[in-house]
């Protein structure tokens, strides 16, 4: 997978299953080395029984692997990490309380919840 990431970090809690996209992945580790801190990965791939459960989109990236959620409770953390998505050609996000959600579209668009 990477050296960075693990392929069971991205595996579906409720059914252990499913795979990322190659792209996506090789975009996320990019943003990682650029970082040069841990990203902690949430939710990765999602069956559609769990997306349900979490109550995603009923059309997420998640569940085609190609979107994650990414641990970030500190603000310093956090512009890292966006700086380093962005760098990385991830440019769709949405920053929450706790967590940064990136996926593979390829339009710039940037949530806050």
């Amino acid at each position: 997978m990477s050296e960075h990431f693990h392929p069971r970090e991205f595996f579906c809690p409720c059914c252990q299953g499913g795979e990322m996209n190659d792209a996506f992945l090789a975009r996320l580790n990019h943003a990682r080395e650029l970082a040069g801190v841990p990203f902690h990965i949430t939710s990765g791939f999602r069956c559609g029984n769990h997306n349900r459960e979490v109550g995603g989109r009923e059309n997420s990236r998640h569940m085609t692997g190609e979107a994650v959620d990414i641990l970030c409770i500190h603000p310093r953390e956090r512009g890292i990490i966006l700086e380093a998505l962005n760098l990385a050609g991830i440019v769709s996000v949405a920053i929450h309380e706790s967590f940064i959600h990136c996926d593979a579209m390829n339009e710039r668009w940037c949530g806050l919840y």
